[in-house]
């Protein structure tokens, strides 16, 4: 019966720690794509760029590291009015534009500061998720009961950092829209994409591995460990004088 439930509780560690990597594995794929929002022009918007020519917007679409419009283009606009579609993308700027007009500066310093932000708690994120999983790995071969107390409570930290990216991201558009009319003009569509529902799956399942650390980290010890060493590893550590 004792060996039948440790063999359980091992199956059930290594299933927790294997949903926690493809968790970490699916949050890397979606912070490094560009599909987080997407926002789709209530009509075309002329365009002129200095160096590309005329073009018209159709909206845009972006991450945290890749921003990218939605074109089109004209065949030959002096004989029709024919386009094609094209999607110009470009590196995601921390700073703020140097041809910014200073009516609007306060606003894209704002916005530089929520895209900073993204970022920052998402390398948190990714930081942390590699160290849970290493203590979990860790804790597999370990009797005593820290080990996977630790990893249970990393794992949701994980879970924490993941939500703070999220909401960081959905202020910021949030804020874009209701500010920023020249990015995202009134009637326009605005839809998170793919990447940002895969982090939200993400969360859901770092949720799952903290959960069964913590409750497979009971504290066993005297009768109520299934061995002699295990109850040896749960006494009490003395940290007096050596």
């Amino acid at each position: 019966m004792i060996k039948d439930r440790s063999v359980f509780e091992r199956r059930l560690l290594l299933a927790s720690l294997a949903i926690g990597v493809v968790a970490t594995l699916l949050f890397l794929i979606a912070y490094s794509s560009e599909f987080w929002v997407h926002v789709s022009l209530a009509k075309l918007q002329e365009k002129n760029e200095p160096g590309r020519g005329e073009f018209l917007k159709a909206g845009h679409y972006h991450g945290l590291w890749r921003f990218c419009r939605q074109e089109y283009w004209y065949y030959n606009k002096t004989a029709s009015n024919e386009t094609y579609y094209y999607v110009y993308c470009r590196r995601m700027s921390f700073e703020v534009p140097e041809n910014v007009k200073p009516e609007a500066m306060a606003l894209e310093l704002k916005m530089s500061h929520f895209r900073k932000s993204t970022a920052v708690v998402g390398s948190i994120a990714l930081a942390l998720a590699v160290i849970a999983h290493s203590f979990a790995w860790y804790s597999l071969g370990q009797l005593r009961y820290m080990f996977k107390r630790l990893s249970g409570c990393l794992e949701l930290i994980t879970a924490a950092c993941t939500w703070v990216t999220l909401e960081v991201f959905r202020q910021s558009i949030k804020f874009e829209k209701q500010n920023m009319e020249h990015n995202v003009p009134q009637f326009s569509k605005v839809e998170h994409g793919w990447s940002y529902n895969l982090i939200w799956i993400s969360l859901v399942l770092y949720i799952f591995p903290g959960i069964v650390l913590l409750v497979l980290s009971r504290k066993r010890k005297g009768r109520k460990a299934r061995s002699v060493k295990e109850a040896r590893e749960n006494e009490p550590v003395n940290l007096g004088r050596v």
